[in-house]
């Protein structure tokens, strides 16, 4: 700033960077003092007070996709339902899987191999004449299939308790299908994406988040769009009337709306939320910089223009600053910017009197090698007086006081955890969840482990031993058929023993014993993996280190010891999201409500990440206070060989005088000596001696 005003005589530079900088200050003060919370509220409020009738149906939308759960059947039309639909699965699996299906298929695998890259020969086109036949074959199957389930569904009727779980079973798939088709892109964008050098990791995770966002936009909304058109194709299939039929569609695509509406904007506040969180954190670190940087500038200019003479060098530069401002007044504000001079001259003429303290706080960022004795002994000593249990009281503390409503859910959270044992469940519930569970148990041991897996492993393995390197002829082929034939029955008997577990759950509940039970079996699961992940690439992190030759052993064991907490933090959390993704869909097999579900998922997720953070705090604490005692330990022996090495480099005199003014008895002792040897005083030899 100095060499500006002495330079050319001008102020404006200097007014001009000021102006900036407080600029700059006050956009970051802006993005520090903002309150998200209360904006998001007061957008809720706002949005709520100018579109009522928008925010009317959304509640309404809600309610029917968490309460609706269809009319009531009678027993003779629940019981002619019942046996359509076993007729017509018995159609699907044995008329149109096991025959109309395979003999398509091996059409197909005729015709591709007899066509030509450019022509079909007559054999060829006898083959492509069998696969139309076998097409229309499948093509009558189906009709059949699909009309005896229309027949069945006619029986009950769109409103009842069947054709709202065949709405809610085609929701949520065309749901899924969104989230696939958002996971598959994002995962594309991430293969191909280019990123700048100067990207930072925190941005390009921060943007793929983004692109993950619009992903699922785009995917949500199209498969909504997908479940419209399934809706009504199964209004027709239940037989409703026009008026009937279109006042079930109106209802349940407000529902759907309200949902998809909901999730997104919950989304969208979520990251939105995230990223302003984000901003605050960075606009403090850069009023940190800019406060860090204002201090050394400050402190230069102090010790570059320090006068010989206190009080003539600022004179000096502020009256020549008042007459460039005189002269430039037209140019550049000066009386304000005459006044911010002043200011910044009275601060910097301030500083000497706090010179010491603060030079002393800026050198420890420096190297500890450029310390002096001095300053060396002094840091060594506030690592040896550090009182690491008080420090750690000190910081619980801090963060309870700071903290109390996150404490108090933490609090609930381990509560839960440790006592929450379920709802007890009548006699006949739990009756029939253990019959139900038996056969889900012999389903799974008999019919997937003895039947269906040992056909597709079988098939599978004559498929590989007869595909070649490049090709596969007809015998390959033939193989391939098997092996998805054997596929699509372990898939159908995997179906069915879901089926079967969660008629057995939706009896007993997902608040009762046995749901807990569930629940705590998948977290320690996902515990349990996400330790052995941290073990493994521990491991890795081992077997390819490379150390420094200067590296000492206590330095590499606390290195692997980092590594190991880096991996095992990293191991559990994403095996807590893998546990919450299991805890879904539990808590959907257990047939549970929306918002009993979403009560239930809120609690778990309460008590898992209470047991996850108590865990790892408590491990970082472990590891930082064991650092500490290392570093205090360092810190004495470092401190005990400074003061040997100043008490090597005295001169004799001195280490005299140190040894008889610091301990008579030894005073004594040496004059003692040197009296019995025949000498007059204390003399250098008796010292050496």
């Amino acid at each position: 700033m100095f060499d500006a005003i002495n330079a050319d005589g001008s102020v404006c530079r200097i007014t001009r960077y000021i102006t900036r900088r407080e600029e700059k200050s006050e956009a970051l003060q802006k993005w520090i003092d903002m309150d998200v919370p209360a904006i998001a509220v007061s957008a809720v409020k706002g949005f709520v007070q100018h579109r009522p009738v928008l925010a009317s149906f959304w509640i309404l939308g809600l309610l029917i996709a968490a309460f609706a759960g269809g009319l009531p059947v009678d027993a003779t039309s629940e019981e002619a339902y019942s046996h359509l639909l076993q007729q017509a699965e018995l159609i699907d699996s044995r008329d149109l899987g096991q025959r109309a299906g395979v003999e398509l298929a091996k059409a197909e695998a005729v015709y591709y191999q007899r066509k030509g890259w450019f022509g079909c020969d007559k054999w060829c086109q006898k083959a492509w004449d069998k696969v139309q036949m076998a097409r229309a074959e499948v093509k009558r199957v189906q009709d059949h299939r699909d009309w005896v389930l229309s027949e069945g569904r006619r029986e009950v009727g769109i409103w009842s308790s069947y054709g709202v779980k065949d709405i809610r079973r085609s929701f949520w798939s065309a749901w899924q299908s969104g989230k696939d088709f958002a996971s598959r892109m994002t995962f594309y964008d991430v293969l191909f994406s280019v990123g700048s050098r100067e990207e930072s990791i925190y941005v390009m995770i921060f943007r793929w988040i983004l692109q993950y966002l619009a992903n699922l936009t785009f995917g949500l909304v199209g498969a909504f769009g997908f479940f419209l058109y399934n809706m009504y194709c199964l209004i027709v299939s239940y037989g409703a009337s026009f008026f009937s039929g279109l006042a079930f569609f109106l209802l349940a695509t407000v529902a759907g709306l309200s949902m998809l509406s909901t999730y997104l904007c919950s989304l969208y506040a979520v990251v939105a939320g995230g990223g302003v969180m984000i901003m605050q954190q960075a606009a403090k670190h850069a009023a940190l910089e800019m406060n860090q940087q204002a201090a050394y500038q400050r402190i230069d200019a102090h010790q570059a223009n320090r006068p010989q003479q206190p009080g003539i060098a600022q004179t000096v530069v502020v009256d020549r600053a008042e007459e460039a401002l005189q002269k430039d007044f037209g140019k550049c504000e000066a009386i304000e910017f005459s006044v911010l001079i002043k200011n910044e001259l009275r601060e910097m003429s301030d500083a000497k009197a706090a010179k010491e303290p603060l030079t002393f706080e800026l050198q420890q960022w420096e190297e500890f090698e450029n310390y002096s004795r001095e300053e060396k002994l002094e840091v060594l000593q506030k690592w040896i007086n550090m009182d690491v249990p008080a420090l750690a009281v000190a910081t619980v503390q801090g963060f309870v006081q700071k903290r109390p409503v996150v404490v108090s859910f933490w609090l609930i959270g381990l509560l839960i955890a440790a006592f929450a044992g379920g709802l007890p469940v009548d006699a006949v519930s739990e009756e029939a969840y253990n019959h139900l569970l038996q056969e889900a148990e012999l389903i799974d041991s008999r019919e997937l482990g003895q039947q269906a897996e040992v056909e597709l492993e079988k098939a599978e393995a004559l498929y590989y031993s007869q595909s070649g390197f490049f090709e596969c002829n007809d015998a390959c082929q033939k193989a391939y058929d098997k092996v998805q034939m054997a596929r699509a029955e372990v898939k159908r008997v995997q179906d069915h023993r879901d089926r079967v577990l969660s008629e057995g759950r939706r009896e007993v509940g997902i608040w009762s014993s046995y749901g807990v039970k569930d629940i705590r079996r998948s977290f320690w699961s996902a515990w349990q993996s996400g330790k052995d992940f941290a073990s493994r690439m521990t491991f890795y992190n081992v077997l390819f280190s490379v150390g420094a030759r200067d590296e000492s052993l206590y330095l590499m064991v606390f290195r692997l010891i980092m590594q190991y907490v880096v991996n095992l933090t990293m191991g559990l959390i994403g095996a807590f999201g893998f546990f919450m993704y299991n805890m879904y869909c539990l808590i959907v097999s257990y047939g549970a409500s929306f918002f009993s579900g979403l009560a239930f998922f809120l609690l778990a997720t309460v008590a898992g990440l209470s047991m996850l953070s108590t865990y790892l705090c408590s491990l970082y604490a472990v590891v930082a206070g064991g650092g500490a005692m290392l570093i205090q330990q360092a810190a004495k022996h470092a401190a005990l060989e400074m003061s040997k090495q100043a008490q090597r480099g005295m001169p004799l005199a001195q280490r005299k005088a140190l040894l008889v003014n610091g301990n008579k008895g030894l005073e004594v002792k040496l004059r003692s000596r040197c009296q019995a040897r025949g000498g007059t005083g204390l003399t250098v030899h008796s010292v050496e001696n």
